[in-house]
């Protein structure tokens, strides 16, 4: 599988980090030699020097036998034109990172699709879900959404009160008759423990669950613990991440935002 990178910034770097593997040829692209060479001397890549929207630095990267083409530069232009000029030259896949925050619609979607881009992502976005997920979550060491959120897997630890404590997984079955959820691991002094019907539970175990959404809160209290009310919640930094994160908690929460910039 052959990846196209545009962008050896820290979103270009940490994606080629994430998929870099002996089966697939990861190409950097970036006008920076300083941040090209820096890549580089950390990871097996191919370099190449240049603007991600030049034609010419597109055909040098042989784009037409790219599987995928990630533009993630932090210019939004270069990333939407290195896209539509990269899926024009043959990249079977195109994904353009983009700088604004705002929702985007299905029309504006429809609309990039219609010009050669696949897919657009933003970090921002992102960074400020992932934000308000762990806020919402606030008892869980680990939490992971499948299937559109139908699906959790997620890691507490069990506390003295918890009604789990000292028994096998066998002699807490009737807690869950229902079966919405299950226990799969536990962490214990470091080591992780596949559980059995004969796994012991002991007061410090962090238990992995998988569970449907209406069975969360119930686990909670079973490993003796409450998720913390959270009212009121004060975000440092009035960046594009602070600012959509605000936007996206002030409904349920009392929202404080502070920057000391004011033109920011």
């Amino acid at each position: 599988m052959k990846i196209v990178i545009a962008g050896a910034g820290e979103v270009g770097y940490h994606l080629a980090k994430m998929m870099c593997s002996d089966t697939r040829d990861i190409y950097i692209i970036d006008d920076d030699s300083e941040r090209l060479d820096h890549v580089l001397s950390q990871l097996d890549v191919y370099g190449i020097k240049g603007n991600g929207k030049d034609v010419e630095i597109l055909k040098e990267a042989n784009i037409s036998s790219c599987d995928l083409f990630i533009a993630a530069t932090s210019s939004e232009e270069t990333n939407l034109l290195g896209c539509i000029m990269g899926k024009k030259l043959g990249a079977k896949k195109t994904i353009a990172r983009i700088s604004s925050f705002q929702e985007v619609t299905e029309e504006v979607r429809q609309l990039y699709l219609g010009l050669g881009v696949d897919q657009i992502i933003s970090p921002v976005k992102l960074a400020a879900e992932e934000i308000v997920r762990l806020v919402s979550q606030s008892a869980f060491t680990d939490d992971y959404d499948f299937e559109n959120g139908k699906l959790s897997v997620f890691g507490i630890s069990l506390k003295k009160d918890s009604l789990l404590l000292n028994k096998t997984i066998s002699e807490t079955a009737y807690l869950n008759s229902d079966k919405y959820f299950k226990p799969l691991a536990l962490l214990r002094d470091r080591n992780t423990i596949i559980v059995t019907d004969d796994t012991k539970l002991e007061l410090g175990d962090i238990v992995y669950f998988i569970s449907k959404p209406e069975s969360i809160d119930e686990i909670t209290r079973m490993c003796g613990q409450e998720s913390h009310k959270i009212k009121n919640i004060m975000i440092l930094g009035g960046s594009n991440i602070g600012v959509l994160t605000a936007q996206l908690l002030e409904k349920k929460y009392n929202v404080t935002l502070v920057e000391k910039d004011r033109k920011t």
